[in-house]
């Protein structure tokens, strides 16, 4: 799962923690471009050991030059303890992250890559478009 949108809440609920995606975004859409634009993204991973110690990063790229616009760089995981009844394939992890004042400087398509464990996971591209033009 992936999901580009304007923000996201967290909260606790009687069944444990929750994430609340607020405003979901089929485009990015900036009042002009260039500029700075803030937003956030939230995925899942399933089928993943979690009692192990795993590294996620994300980089989003201006696919119009190549440009690196984020780089998280690689971010340790915590090691949690899990329900030993809960299957494999239903293991996993909920991420949430906000991009704040990231620079905008071309309409066009931006693409999010997500890696875990090194390994390329997913391409998620997104449109660009000036809500002012």
């Amino acid at each position: 799962m992936f999901v580009y949108s304007e923000s996201v809440e967290h909260s606790m609920s009687p069944t444990g923690a929750k994430v609340n995606v607020l405003g979901v975004l089929n485009a990015l859409t900036p009042m002009c471009i260039p500029s700075m634009f803030s937003f956030s993204v939230t995925l899942g991973l399933i089928e993943v050991e979690m009692n192990k110690a795993h590294k996620l990063q994300l980089k989003i790229i201006d696919a119009t030059n190549g440009e690196i616009v984020v780089d998280t760089e690689e971010i340790q995981l915590p090691i949690e303890s899990i329900n030993q009844r809960l299957p494999l394939e239903l293991q996993g992890y909920t991420f949430s992250m906000d991009f704040r004042n990231i620079p905008i400087n071309n309409e066009g398509i931006y693409k999010t890559y997500v890696f875990f464990d090194g390994e390329l996971l997913g391409e998620y591209p997104v449109h660009v478009k000036a809500a002012l033009a």
